[in-house]
């Protein structure tokens, strides 16, 4: 498939037209990643800056051993009939106490391949960085293998974004979407 078709399906999924964030998008996707892509909200009240969250395809169904039965007898603990009536504090619980019976072989071959492709592209993004004067795409990795392409989520900086004349918040915005424009030609040359 050509590229121009891959960059207008993606559009259309993610209802995104900046092509930056669709190329980027594209490499990862070309890379084994699942996607998702946003082009942020910017609107009078809030600054929500554009983002890539990615993980590697195929992630296993179950993540520990013994986990259908693990799970039935948790839930008949706490009086659930399914994992979706769990409160935050129930779920951190079982997951706490699931990783005790350990992780299954599938799901630590999945996370050990997710790592090396993560880790592949924080290489890319610190690359990326140091030829500017403000390093400011980061990569943010979260639990399960779960990470994110934005501009960091220091809470005084968006504090601060909360506070911007809309004219600086539009300014801000754009500029975001250039480093991806950027950061896309960038990977462009890897290709």
């Amino acid at each position: 498939m050509k590229i121009n078709s891959k960059i207008k399906q993606l559009e259309r999924k993610f209802k995104v037209k900046n092509i930056g964030l669709l190329t980027a998008g594209l490499f990862l996707e070309d890379f084994g990643l699942t996607i998702q892509i946003s082009d942020g909200i910017l609107d009078k009240e809030s600054l929500i800056e554009p983002c890539i969250v990615f993980e590697l395809s195929k992630k296993p169904k179950l993540r520990f051993l013994n986990e259908n039965k693990f799970l039935k007898s948790y839930l008949t603990k706490i009086g659930k009939k399914k994992i979706k009536e769990m409160d935050n504090r129930e779920y951190i619980d079982y997951i706490f106490s699931s990783v005790k019976n350990g992780e299954t072989r599938e799901y630590k071959k999945w996370r050990e391949n997710n790592q090396k492709k993560v880790r592949y592209i924080h290489s890319l993004i610190s690359k990326f960085n140091k030829k500017r004067k403000n390093p400011i795409l980061q990569l943010t990795q979260f639990e399960d293998g779960v990470a994110r392409i934005d501009f960091g989520a220091d809470d005084s900086l968006f504090n601060k974004r909360q506070k911007m004349s809309f004219v600086k918040k539009k300014k801000l915005f754009d500029e975001m979407l250039n480093e991806f424009n950027s950061f896309s030609n960038n990977l462009k040359v890897l290709e």
